[in-house]
């Protein structure tokens, strides 16, 4: 059964874990992509985009995952979600000046 506490964005998949220490609020998207591998070629795939929030004693901590690839990842960043917004922030500006 899902948490009663869990957020909008959670997939109310990993919260349902029996043992608590597992249990997690969490949302997975797969976003089509093309990016560079390291001849500089041009490859599609996803761009996995993962949100997890940790259920701590003291604190919640969220963290967002960005990952190229499905299978093996040929590259992953997780960033804090201070850290996510800005880089949205930064982005969003700089993409808008295209």
């Amino acid at each position: 059964m899902p948490d009663a506490t869990c957020p909008s964005w959670c997939d109310q998949i990993q919260c349902q874990e029996p043992l608590e220490a597992d249990r997690v609020h969490q949302h997975l998207e797969l976003l089509p992509v093309i990016y560079r591998d390291a001849d500089m070629q041009p490859i599609a795939g996803p761009l996995i985009i993962l949100v997890v929030s940790t259920k701590l004693q003291v604190t919640d901590e969220v963290w967002v995952t960005l990952e190229l690839g499905e299978d093996q990842p040929v590259a992953s960043l997780t960033l804090s979600l201070e850290s996510a917004l800005r880089l949205q922030a930064h982005l969003t500006r700089l993409l808008g000046q295209l």
